[in-house]
């Protein structure tokens, strides 16, 4: 049973041996008293999110004591879940192509906004007007996270981006652009390696809460497989971590050429920054009168 306290603006439920985290409900936003702090339960349907039932999960609260002091309670066990399909391959190749030939022509880093609906279980992706350079890209994001096209309803549910031709992993400035964009975040390293048939760096993150979670690019991305050529070959300069590394597989002729099209539409949305700095970061701009186009998987 829900309970209510006037320091919470949602229901709250104590975590006992009696009372287990299985049992409680999956499709609402609540708290959680537990032995070791206060938690927050994200639901899938929450109306209030912008991006309500893409994700569902449970994080710890800030501004409490880290443990709470009450006989009988249990530990409340973290975690998160997007409620989204694989990542599709076509999408990710892509991407992929995008990045890398920002990085041959522009020598920058660059980003995709990924967008989805659950009415027909699909993922579109958005180039926004950027500009890049080697280590960063400052982009325009969209304030609402919203549109409809036709009774079609697209959330944002996160980002993709590039890190050259180094290493992917999540840097101090992705954690800080990030952690208010609860969502699905993919960092593709070593972008050009795949148009030479050799494996690129992948990690991927659902982040949730101000809180990161740590994901295997498997189970989040279609066409993909581990690959440790890697550590085999000695190819990069940077970093020796043998997981991240994968291989995107083959696409038709006909695929690969609405691919390129798609990035001939993206490219002059990209310019080189002014500055030269290592930034990822948005700037916040609403989307009356948008008319962007998107691929769909």
């Amino acid at each position: 049973m829900s309970n209510r306290l006037s320091i919470f603006p949602y229901p709250y439920y104590v975590l006992t041996e009696d009372h287990p985290q299985i049992s409680l409900p999956r499709n609402e936003t609540h708290y959680i008293l537990a032995s070791n702090g206060v938690f927050i339960h994200k639901g899938s349907t929450d109306l209030q999110d912008k991006n309500s039932g893409l994700i569902e999960s449970v994080t710890k609260v800030t501004g409490f004591q880290q443990s709470v002091n009450l006989p009988g309670l249990v530990p409340c066990e973290t975690y998160a879940n997007v409620r989204v399909t694989k990542f599709p391959h076509k999408l990710a190749v892509t991407c992929q192509r995008f990045f890398s030939r920002v990085l041959r022509e522009l020598s920058g880093e660059s980003e995709i906004q990924l967008y989805y609906s659950q009415d027909i279980r699909e993922f579109r992706l958005e180039c926004p007007q950027q500009q890049v350079s080697h280590g960063g890209v400052e982009y325009v994001r969209d304030l609402n996270g919203i549109f409809n096209t036709g009774n079609v309803k697209f959330a944002r549910a996160g980002t993709i981006h590039s890190h050259c031709d180094f290493e992917a992993f999540h840097s101090g400035t992705d954690q800080d652009d990030e952690k208010h964009e609860d969502g699905l975040h993919i960092t593709f390293g070593h972008v050009d390696k795949p148009d030479h048939g050799e494996p690129l760096s992948v990690v991927v993150s659902v982040v949730s809460n101000n809180h990161r979670f740590q994901m295997n690019p498997e189970h989040c991305i279609e066409g993909i497989s581990f690959s440790s050529e890697k550590a085999e070959k000695g190819l990069w300069k940077k970093g020796n971590n043998t997981e991240k590394y994968y291989h995107l597989d083959s696409l038709s002729q006909d695929e690969e050429a609405e691919i390129s099209r798609q990035v001939d539409e993206w490219m002059p949305r990209v310019s080189v920054a002014t500055y030269q700095r290592n930034k990822r970061s948005n700037r916040n701009t609403s989307r009356s009168g948008w008319t962007d186009k998107f691929i769909g998987g």
